[in-house]
């Protein structure tokens, strides 16, 4: 097997154009088929919001059959394909900008043919081939590279660090995390990341041998010309420790591909002639982190991190989809189901520099995220729902005088992630918020986030407090709007 060397093919601007490739050639034969898989079959419809369609959504976009519903998987697809045929089933048409109803988002999928290799040069010159688990792991900061083979560079001292990083030699810092930061960071050096390869020191035992690492998607634009952190253990981290190599090198073997991955999204027509013209986008993210690395199991066997509280907040917004199809309100309102958003959030921000309608009709978007766990420390009632962003808009108020419960989450980092989309789409001029009920702290676990495990009860009153806050900003004569100017969303 021939291993890649760093190359052309490598390099950001050529993950650049197989993005661009892969978007000309066509979108996934798996998403655009036209069947419908047999156990994704749809729950009787109910204008109202019921209990049984809900569940119905969460086991089907949580089965194993799913695979976790990774970005640029056949789960994903599979995923897209039942938002579809539900959507279509409702009689929404298309709001991806062709009148379908997939935003295509390019992705690159970096397949490793087989496990990394590290090799040593020792000081009279033999080569001694390291074990990927066994004495080094890697972890991919950019696109995954070869190296050659590259001189050690020994930092044990503030006065060992070079004036610059060196691409052409691979780094062992031997000082503590806070030295590393203000050495390295002192010289303009980030973390290291500039170097060649950036040697860490492990664990005094071996590891396990491990199976080549999963397969690696990558969206957006290309990522910083970052090297690769390789942490050395057992046998050949005592060698590294004492000065016994001179060089080093990476190999990677891997192929890769453009594919496409999707967003969903369709839109129903306002009613009334002038507020029909402003658009409300209601939103929910439908993927997870898919499958973990070959030969990773959780307990008991399992192997699929199945994301049913995330599949909860999509079975939401698809009830609440079905329900204002029955009752079409005055401002015309879009569904989107992003996906890549265990991948930095890139669904929803490829959505925002992309957009499929004028950014300046959208009045506000308000993002389901995870509801399936109650909150059982600040007693709130089944039904509450917080708002991010509670106070810095009208929203907020509106709902509250309206006597919908929405309030502020009762914790300091609560959904992070999404905070930081509410920051991105203000500076595209966008008003975001989020409704959500999970504390930051409950302990799921990704192996334990299951359908079975869901609360369907508390999962239904949320939906009905979130379907009655779009009831009201879908309706309301009063429009949606920043209260302040000058600062930045947050909580």
């Amino acid at each position: 097997m021939t291993p890649s060397t760093p190359s052309a093919a490598s390099h950001p601007h050529a993950l650049r154009a197989t993005l661009l490739v892969a978007a000309i050639l066509g979108s996934s034969p798996a998403v655009r088929a036209a069947a419908q898989d047999d156990a994704d079959a749809l729950p009787a419809p109910n204008a109202e919001i019921t209990r049984g369609e809900l569940e119905h959504h969460v086991r089907v976009l949580a089965s194993d059959a799913m695979d976790g519903r990774g970005a640029a998987t056949e789960g994903s697809a599979r995923a897209a394909r039942y938002l579809v045929h539900a959507l279509e089933s409702m009689g929404l048409g298309g709001g991806a900008g062709d009148g379908s109803f997939l935003q295509p988002i390019p992705a690159l999928v970096v397949e490793h043919t087989a496990a990394p290799e590290l090799i040593f040069t020792t000081k009279t010159g033999e080569r001694e081939h390291g074990v990927y688990g066994r004495d080094f792991t890697v972890r991919f900061r950019g696109e995954g590279r070869s190296t050659e083979e590259l001189p050690i560079v020994r930092v044990v001292m503030e006065a060992d660090v070079p004036d610059h990083a060196q691409p052409d030699k691979a780094l062992l810092f031997r000082g503590t995390p806070r030295d590393r930061n203000i050495w390295l960071g002192g010289r303009g050096q980030g973390k290291g990341e500039a170097w060649g390869i950036d040697l860490r020191i492990g664990n005094e035992k071996p590891g396990k041998e491990l199976d080549p690492p999963a397969p690696a998607r990558v969206f957006g634009p290309p990522p910083a010309d970052e090297c690769e952190l390789v942490l050395v253990r057992g046998r050949m981290r005592e060698s590294l420790l004492w000065k016994g190599y001179t060089d080093v090198q990476l190999v990677v073997h891997e192929e890769r591909r453009g594919v496409l991955e999707h967003n969903v999204v369709a839109i129903l027509p306002g009613t009334d002639p002038e507020r029909s013209k402003e658009i409300v986008v209601l939103h929910a993210p439908y993927d997870h982190i898919g499958p973990p690395d070959p030969g990773v199991v959780g307990p008991r066997g399992d192997r699929v991190r199945n994301g049913a509280s995330f599949a909860a907040g999509t079975a939401a917004l698809l009830e609440i989809a079905q329900q204002l199809v029955a009752h079409p309100p005055a401002r015309t309102t879009m569904f989107l189901f992003t996906s890549a958003m265990a991948n930095a959030r890139y669904g929803a921000e490829h959505f925002l520099e992309h957009p499929t309608v004028p950014l300046d009709s959208i009045v506000t978007v308000l993002s389901i995220d995870r509801i399936g766990f109650p909150d059982e420390e600040t007693e709130n009632r089944s039904d509450d729902l917080w708002l991010l962003g509670l106070g810095r808009s009208n929203v907020g108020t509106e709902l509250r005088s309206a006597g919908i419960s929405v309030g502020k989450a009762p914790y300091p980092d609560a959904r992070m992630d999404n905070r930081g989309l509410a920051i991105f789409a203000r500076e595209k001029g966008v008003l975001w918020h989020a409704l959500f009920c999970t504390p930051p702290d409950v302990k799921i676990g990704l192996w334990r986030d299951e359908a079975e495990r869901i609360d369907y009860d508390h999962v239904l009153g949320v939906t009905r407090t979130a379907a009655q806050a779009v009831e009201l900003v879908t309706n309301a004569e009063w429009t949606p709007e920043w209260r302040d100017e000058t600062r930045v969303p947050g909580r």
